[in-house]
């Protein structure tokens, strides 16, 4: 998927959802996913980035592996901090070993 994010692309954004990029990032959900699609993509409505997400999908994509892309883009557009480790965060995420171990850590910070 083809995502670059300028100023006035990340201006949309929070313009569309009424808070700002780091708000919307942080909530995982479709409907964001959407909105993050569409305007890093240039495309004309949420329509056709519902669409684009279902071809990722159809392909073998998922929901978090799109999110951290669109995290990537949005790094490199200059819109997070450098210091962001977003290789470490795809790779928990991707490494089931380290899914789960990072699972337990919240858990047993979440359980006491």
């Amino acid at each position: 998927m083809d995502l670059k994010f300028t100023p006035r692309r990340v201006k949309e954004i929070e313009d569309r959802a009424r808070r700002p990029l780091t708000d919307v990032i942080s909530v995982f959900s479709v409907g964001n996913l959407a909105l993050l699609v569409e305007k890093g993509c240039g495309l004309a409505n949420e329509d056709l980035a519902l669409e684009a997400i279902e071809n990722e999908f159809e392909n073998g994509g998922e929901m978090t592996e799109l999110f951290l892309t669109i995290m990537e883009r949005l790094q490199e557009g200059g819109f997070l901090p450098k210091a962001l480790d977003l290789k470490q965060m795809r790779k928990q995420i991707t490494d089931p070993a380290l899914l789960k171990e990072s699972i337990e850590k919240q858990n047993l910070a979440t359980n006491g």
